[in-house]
């Protein structure tokens, strides 16, 4: 078959160059290669116990078939205590396979072939792609430090063709929090508007310093314009288990259980029960985090100083380092080079929208020996270039 008989809206899509990146790391890997690979963003420690131990079992009394395409109701009543949310586990909660599909999901429930959707950027690097598979636009809104913003500039994005906005946070890849009052903001403009503002809460639980992290949920009347995108991956280590969840009105979640139907049928009947646990856990999973992920973020931080005296944006939430390049024009080129020179795997900026060109992000969710071993690689790289 000749490439022009393909999907146009999927042959505009690059793969995702945290992914590539990831793959290309692993090749030379099995070359035997000393690879410090600093691009994944995925917890490097194992679930809890409770939660192995409980998946086994389950897999062994045989919840191994399909389920509800929205999910067991014990987990969606879970998710709503967790959330301390007043929605309906019945009609308002639906888990999806993986918190990835659910943004698919949320928006495909808005979007029609020509619609455009709203990206405060620098962002995941899959929101521009996940929009333009479905004959969508994106639309970017440069934000710095602490989610600023100019409100007229965002205004200036919306037009009748607007069908939803999307803010992560805590963010990837700067690490930054939004704030109760910017994120409130951001939904009365939605609302005014009557645009779907799509929280990707994901990262909610890596929170490091004194900003605390605020959820959509929390505003009044969030529903009404609003869907909360989270799962299981980070919080819980669970990335193989992929089980996401969305919280909305049930026009909303209808329209995602749908997706649910025409793709993975359900998530996966056991990885749901064990969820479950996880979230009965939560407490023991918050202690694991800070622990953990807290010391390897100050190295970092002292790392940066110690090193490379590189514009650091200090990370609020997440796992990730946010670093400026100065005098490189293609963060793309400049990766590969430092991955084959000195087998140090990050992820360009470009990667994360128009606004991450010039900066690239490393994911500090490695052991510390890793970290600095990584460090010291890309400090050596870069003092050499000069």
């Amino acid at each position: 078959m000749k490439s022009n008989k393909l999907s146009k809206s999927l042959s505009s899509i690059v793969g995702s160059v945290t992914a590539e990146v990831f793959a290309e790391s692993k090749k030379l890997q099995r070359m035997g290669k000393n690879v410090i690979n600093l691009a994944i963003g995925q917890p490097d420690f194992l679930p809890l116990d409770e939660v192995l131990e409980a998946t086994a079992n389950f897999v062994m009394d045989g919840k191994v078939q399909y389920t509800e395409s929205k999910g067991i109701f014990d987990l969606r009543k879970s998710i709503v205590d967790y959330y301390q949310v007043d929605a309906s586990p019945e009609t308002e909660v639906v888990v999806t396979a993986g918190g990835k599909l659910g943004i698919f999901g949320a928006v495909w429930s808005v979007c029609n072939p020509g619609d455009n959707v709203i990206v405060l950027d620098p962002s995941w690097v899959s929101y521009g792609s996940i929009i333009k598979s479905f004959g969508c636009i994106p639309k970017y809104l440069e934000v710095g430090k602490d989610f600023t913003f100019d409100e007229d500039d965002l205004r200036n994005l919306i037009d009748d063709r607007t069908k939803a906005l999307i803010v992560n946070s805590p963010c990837n890849p700067t690490g930054q929090i939004i704030s109760e009052k910017k994120l409130a903001s951001l939904y009365n403009l939605c609302a005014e508007n009557e645009i779907l503002l799509i929280s990707d809460e994901i990262y909610n639980e890596y929170v490091f310093g004194n900003k605390p992290f605020f959820s959509l949920t929390k505003i009044n009347n969030w529903k009404d314009y609003g869907v909360a995108i989270n799962g299981f991956s980070k919080t819980f280590s669970m990335t193989g288990f992929r089980v996401g969840y969305a919280i909305s009105n049930e026009l909303i979640t209808n329209e995602i259980n749908k997706v649910m139907q025409l793709t993975a049928s359900c998530a996966t009947n056991f990885a749901q029960h064990a969820a479950v646990v996880a979230l009965k856990n939560i407490g023991k999973m918050r202690v694991r985090i800070q622990e953990i992920m807290k010391p390897r973020l100050d190295r970092l931080i002292e790392l940066d100083g110690e090193l490379l005296g590189f514009d650091l944006l200090r990370p609020q939430g997440a796992m990730y380092g946010w670093f400026k390049l100065h005098d490189v024009q293609d963060t793309a080129k400049w990766a590969k080079e430092l991955l084959k020179e000195k087998l140090v795997a990050v992820t360009p900026g470009i990667g994360f929208g128009p606004h991450g060109e010039g900066w690239f992000r490393i994911s500090y969710a490695t052991k510390l020996e890793n970290l600095e071993d990584g460090l010291q690689r890309i400090s050596d790289f870069v003092n050499k270039k000069n």
